[in-house]
This record gives structure tokens, C-alpha cells and sequence, in this order.
């Protein structure tokens, strides 16, 4: 085998013991909800501007309004397969990279 060794587990970092962490807040911590009367009201119907009148939109565009489509004949033809590039021969890749490029997997115990 050309891999690496893996790792022992000695030379990963102990999980933090549970006194390390703070610990959760508690609920007379968190601020307190608004009372309703805190919150602005509604407004009233009269302060909203008026929906605009059909006349100040655009009218709808009709078939007659578009371009028509192009004739095939203005269209150009397909490229024949002798203009296309050729494929490069396999010489020309890059070749695989070997076994002992690749880093290690990670042993089971350093998954979560």
C-alpha cells in the first residue's frame, strides 16, 4: 500500500468536557414580549393612495404588435461535422494522480 498511516488517535484534540461550556440562559434572562398597546395600529383605509384608473395603464400588446418570425431561409445552415474541432488523442490528458497524492481517509473515531 502507497497511502499514508493514519493518524492515532493521540494526536487529535479531547472533545471539551461539558463544564467548559456556558451554560443555556435562563427564561427570566430573555427580554419580555410587547404588550399589544406597544405596537403602532393599523392605517386607516383613507391613508392608502387610490388604486390608478385602467386608462393610466398600457394596453395589452397584440399578435399584430410583434415581429414576425424569420423566414428559414435568413437563417444560417448547420456547420458540416468536418469544420468541427477534432477530439484530442488520450496523450494529450493530463495523466491520473497517484495513490500517495491523496490524503488519508479519517478514521472512524474522528467522525461526530
Amino acid at each position: 500500500q502507497d497511502h499514508l498511516p493514519l493518524r492515532p488517535p493521540q494526536d487529535h484534540l479531547p472533545l471539551r468536557p461539558p463544564q467548559d461550556h456556558l451554560p443555556l440562559r435562563p427564561p427570566q434572562d430573555h427580554l419580555p414580549q410587547r404588550p399589544p398597546q406597544d405596537h403602532l395600529p393599523l392605517r386607516p383605509p383613507q391613508d392608502h393612495l387610490p388604486l390608478r384608473p385602467p386608462q393610466d395603464y398600457l394596453p395589452l400588446r397584440t399578435p399584430q404588435d410583434h415581429l414576425p418570425l424569420r423566414p428559414p431561409q435568413d437563417h444560417l445552415p448547420l456547420r458540416p461535422p468536418q469544420d468541427h474541432l477534432p477530439q484530442r488523442p488520450p496523450q494529450d490528458h493530463l495523466p491520473l494522480r497517484p495513490p500517495q497524492d491523496h490524503l488519508p481517509l479519517r478514521p472512524p473515531q474522528d467522525h461526530l
